[in-house]
Order: structure tokens, then C-alpha cells, then sequence
């Protein structure tokens, strides 16, 4: 803060609040800045269906309140819905043939995927030799 240690020591406990205040006032123009940018060419570019932004929108600093409730639940996706979304991602079907959990290691693993049908299980479960 550019003041000896005597000095830091000497001061009030409301000045040394003051300086904290001025500092980071100073060190959040940037920030400023870039959130007033973002929310004008957001504004800019909305349609008309869609509500207007404000900077504090965008991005609320260390001791700002948000100015509105957020309207949306974050999305919390199944580990089914996970699998489905890499599934199209990566051009194959869905639902894969067998048990998508073991496709989906194979999608991981990098390797192609093809299940085991039942008509090649005995009752055992060994694979039978279907030569002939």
C-alpha cells in the first residue's frame, strides 16, 4: 500500500478501510469496464423478446448483492442423459444394442462396440464356438 510498517501501524482502523475500499475500487475498473462492454453488446444484439442486461448481470463484485434472483435451476443431468448426449456426439445410435454402462466404456476406451448377443451365451454364460 506503499507506507511503512510504522505508518500501517499508526493508522486508524477507518482510514485502513478507506484504503482497502479505494484499492479495490481501483483494481475493479477493468472489470468494470469489461462487464458495461459485455451487457451493451449483449443489449445490442438481443431480438426483442429477450430482457435487457445490466453489467451487474454480467459480473457482481466482491461485495455487491446480485440485483435479481437467478430464474433457472442449474441443470443437473442423469448419468443415462450424460451417456446419450457422448453417444450423439460421436455418431453412434442410441440406445446402444446391449447394456449402454458397458457401451459407454467402450466409447471411453476407444473401442468399437459390439455386444455379445444372447443367442451366443449357453446357460452357463461361456461364449459357444459357432463354427460348424
Amino acid at each position: 500500500m506503499g507506507m511503512t510498517p510504522q505508518q500501517f501501524w499508526d493508522m486508524p482502523p477507518s482510514v485502513f478501510v478507506q484504503k482497502v475500499e479505494g484499492y479495490y475500487r481501483r483494481e475493479n475498473r477493468a472489470a468494470y469496464y469489461y462487464r458495461e462492454t459485455y451487457a451493451l453488446h449483449y443489449n445490442l444484439n438481443r431480438g426483442e423478446k429477450n430482457p435487457a442486461i445490466t453489467g451487474e448481470d454480467v459480473l457482481t463484485f466482491l461485495g455487491e448483492k446480485p440485483k435479481r434472483e437467478r430464474k433457472t435451476k442449474p441443470m443437473v443431468w442423469t448419468e443415462e442423459e450424460i451417456a446419450k448426449a457422448e453417444f450423439r456426439a460421436n455418431g453412434w445410435q442410441w440406445p446402444p444394442p446391449g447394456d449402454w454402462r458397458q457401451a459407454r466404456i467402450a466409447l471411453h476406451r476407444g473401442e468399437p462396440w459390439s455386444p455379445v448377443e444372447e443367442s451366443t451365451i449357453d446357460n452357463d454364460s461361456t461364449p459357444t464356438n459357432q463354427e460348424s
